[in-house]
This record gives structure tokens, sequence and C-alpha cells, in this order.
């Protein structure tokens, strides 16, 4: 795989599931298999095409439970099996971000990068002008495009050249410019990205022969970024020669509201290059051997042991209620033991959740699969904030489907 081999579909934290999206970025009908609490959907995909890509989620019954969201649950020996679902949402069941994926300013063209993610004020730069946002409706039999004017700044400290937020519907989002130009050094992305502020090391994991050996989370990443940043002159790798069974390396949980980006991967391997997805490209720099070292040492020394990190949590169960702004979710088919059966109060604030109900014609004493960000809120009663996404499934010999 060469460098300009789109990395949008490659948001995962699994490792298993990223390899595999390395090989083949373009979207698989195939089932893929991760443990339960995590998902298996390649986000930047599925909004910008209005695609759910679900995968297999397995309970496996640890002997102290899985944890989800926090949350500590004892489940049976079963598999939450989800086919695709190609779900082509008409207009007025998308989000402003999934309407309209292309921005015009400057006569050059941005396309989305946000999942969802607004940029925080704190984040903007100075207003820079007016854009075009451009969606398509495909619902008519002709599909109809849309075209409305939006407010453009910039982000601060990134350059505009490469990266812009637009103002959609009172909230900002991240667009980037959508030709492949590629840099000719590391010190150019940490220029034009402002990559020391907007970008922050914490969780990482580490790989030897391309297999897991532990989860960290680092207690401080300054000194990581003074030793990247003395890797100014490190040249851009054009060829793939990048190879993660023949090396140590450790990959990082890479998030960013400034970049749009959300739990993707920065890597750094024992023999010198660093790769990463989270300018939406496969990019490749070699900082040496050397340098690459003391970051791993550094990093390796100076971290805790952590827990497995998944992309998003998620919980299955029957579908007990629908009410006002919420639907209550039971999961005790899945407990080993009904009596340990828990109800849990997902908010439906987000249209991802709510069209499911209302277009979908998901009702009571439906199966149902939430996936959500965060923890669940036990004090406040189970409660689920982050949902934004719920399929509805069938249970058959043990497993959870859910239909195409």
């Amino acid at each position: 795989m060469n460098n300009k081999d789109l990395y949008n579909a490659i948001n995962e934290v699994d490792e298993d599931i990223l390899e595999r999206s390395e090989r083949q970025v373009t979207k698989s009908r195939k089932s893929m298999w991760v443990k339960w609490g995590a998902i298996a959907a390649c986000l930047g995909a599925v909004l910008l095409l209005g695609i759910l890509i679900k995968g297999r989620l397995r309970t496996d019954a640890p002997e102290n439970g899985v944890t989800i969201g926090g949350v500590v649950r004892n489940y049976k020996d079963m598999t939450i099996a989800e086919s695709t679902s190609a779900v082509l949402w008409p207009w007025e069941y998308q989000t402003i971000f999934e309407q309209y994926t292309t921005v015009v300013f400057d006569e050059k063209e941005y396309r989305t990068k946000t999942i969802g993610m607004e940029i925080e004020e704190a984040m903007l730069g100075e207003a820079i002008g007016t854009g075009e946002a451009i969606g398509y409706d495909e619902y008519p039999t002709e599909p109809v495009e849309r075209r409305m004017s939006v407010e453009v700044r910039q982000i601060a400290g990134i350059s505009e050249e490469k990266l812009i937020a637009v103002n959609l519907d009172g909230a900002y989002y991240t667009f980037a410019y959508g030709e492949y130009l590629p840099p000719e050094s590391f010190g150019e992305v940490l220029e034009d990205y402002n990559l020391a502020e907007v970008l922050e090391f914490e969780r990482f994991s580490v790989y030897e022969a391309g297999k897991e050996k532990g989860y960290y989370s680092l207690n401080d990443d300054a000194v990581l970024w003074q030793l990247l940043s003395s890797c100014r002159e490190a040249r851009f790798v054009e060829e793939d020669v990048w190879n993660r069974k023949d090396s140590r390396y450790i990959s990082f949980t890479a998030t960013s509201e400034a970049l749009g980006v959300y739990k993707r991967v920065f890597y750094v391997a024992e023999n010198g290059l660093i790769r990463t997805n989270i300018f939406d490209w496969a990019y490749t720099f070699d900082i040496g051997a050397e340098v690459a070292g003391e970051i791993i040492a550094y990093a390796t020394e100076n971290a805790t042991e952590a827990e497995r990190e998944p992309y998003a949590a998620s919980i299955a169960g029957t579908l007990v209620e629908i009410g006002d702004g919420y639907i209550l979710v039971d999961d005790t088919v899945l407990c080993e033991n009904p009596e340990e059966g828990m109800i849990f109060k997902v908010l439906t604030d987000d249209l991802r959740v709510s069209r499911s109900i209302d277009y979908l014609k998901i009702k009571t004493g439906s199966v149902v699969v939430v996936y959500f960000t965060g923890d669940i809120d036990v004090a406040a009663g189970n409660v689920i904030s982050g949902a934004y996404s719920l399929d509805k499934g069938t249970i058959y010999d043990g497993e959870v489907m859910i239909p195409e």
C-alpha cells in the first residue's frame, strides 16, 4: 500500500482491525471480530456515505466479567453478530455534518473530517471568509444537490491551506483540503498543523513482532514532543516500507478536535520510522533509529499499565421503553444469571439514535445494540449520554443477530 491510500476508514484502536484496513481500505461486507464493548465500525466512512458498517461482537464471558462504559457485566458465552446494514438515510434523517460533506472556499475544495466532533471556541482563529457547503439528497429519482453559504474560520495555529473550521448550523467542524499533497519533511506537518499543541500523546500499546504486549497510559508527553521536534528534517517516505511484524513499536491513540480526528493512530517503530493516519493519508517519516529508540524508551519507562481502550462501548438487550428523549434497554437476555440484569437509560438526543426508532420502526420488545462513547453514569440511574448508533437485532441459537 502506498501513501495515497485513504485512511478515512481506519479510525480503529483495535490493531487487528487496523491491519486488515491497511491491506484493503475499501469498505468490505465481511464481518469483523472484536471483543465485547468495542465497536467495529469505520466511522469516517460511515458518516460520509451513510452506510452503517458493523462487525461481530463477542462476550467471551471472562472470569471477572467485561467492563462496558465503566460498568462490569457478567455475560454468557455468546456472539453478537451484526451483518452490514446499508442505510441511505433520507435528507431529513441526516445530521448537518452528514448532509454537507464538502465545502468550496477560496476556489479550493475541502472535505469533512468530522464524525460529529465540534471544535471548541478556544480553538478557533479569526474569520477568513464565506464558503459554500455542498450536499446531495440521494432519495429523489435524480439526486438533488443542495448548497448553502457558510462562515469559515481559521483553526488556531493551523494553516488554512490544510484545515478550516466551518460553521454548520451554529457549530464549527473541521474540513480538510481534499488534494493529496505529501510533505517533504516531518517539520512541514509540525508547522502546518501546529501538531505539538493540538495532539496529545497519552494512551498507547506496545507491540513486538506484530503482537500486543500491553496497554499503557503516559504521564507526560512533553519530552516526546521535544524529541519529535528535533526531527524536523526527517524525510517523508513515499514508498511502502512499513511492516509492523518486523519491528518493535508503540502505537499511540490519536484524538484531536482541532484536527477533526478521533482515536486514530501514531506509530513509532524502533527501526526509525513513524507512521500515522491523522492526515487522512498514510504518512510515514524516517526519524532515525536513535530518536525512535529514545521515544519508545521514555514512553515505556514513564507510563502506567492500563486496560485495553476500545474505539467505543456497546450494550445489547431488550428495548423495554421508548420515552421522551430516552429509551430503556434491559440486558438480562445476555446475563449468565438473569437476576443480575440491568436496565440502561439511553438518551436519544443524537439524531443518529432517534432516527433508528422513527425511520427503522424499532419498537419495544425488540433486541437492540447501542454504541456510545464515554462512561455510564451509574449514580444517575445507568444513564448513557454519548450514544450515537442504534441497531435492531434478533436472537437465534444463542446469538444476537443484526439483519441486513
